[in-house]
């Protein structure tokens, strides 16, 4: 428990979250941790991306990668979207998923379908060195990033 005075009614409540644009941005793994899986048959890597430019400065993006996984094809993706998110931030060989962090790196976002009740997540579809990107995009915005 935790002793605390307060009124909500002097404090606006939080407003749905809705996801970033898709697009390229740039961004930063700020945490990883293993958990395990709800059902209890296999762990995972969850990684949080923090966007460190623009106007979604801020905004976090998870990323659970099955590394642990009974899935043979859900283990196949995890592990090279680790190695892309390795050779992205030029650490190829890592004993602790915490030696990914901080480092500036694009990624590409996209947009998971809906869930069962019509709610629209951030999905990460790409991951790149710093500056490589195909095509610069900026979400809403005409101007060229600054850390090309």
């Amino acid at each position: 428990m935790a002793g605390i005075e307060f009124d909500a009614n002097e404090v606006e409540p939080l407003a749905p979250m809705e996801p970033v644009p898709e697009g390229i941005y740039l961004a930063e793994i700020v945490s990883s941790d293993k958990k395990q899986t709800k059902n209890g048959t296999g762990d995972y890597i969850e990684a949080v991306f923090k966007i460190i430019r623009w106007q979604y400065e801020g905004r976090t993006i998870n990323e659970n990668l099955h590394i642990w996984n009974q899935s043979e094809r859900a283990r196949e993706y995890s592990l090279k979207a680790l190695s892309s998110i390795c050779r992205a931030v030029g650490v190829t060989k890592i004993y602790d998923t915490s030696s990914l962090h901080g480092i500036p790196i694009e990624i590409v976002v996209g947009l998971k379908d809906p869930d069962d009740k019509g709610r629209v997540f951030n999905k990460i579809k790409a991951y790149n060195k710093r500056g490589t990107s195909e095509s610069q995009s900026v979400p809403e915005s005409t101007n060229k990033p600054d850390w090309v």
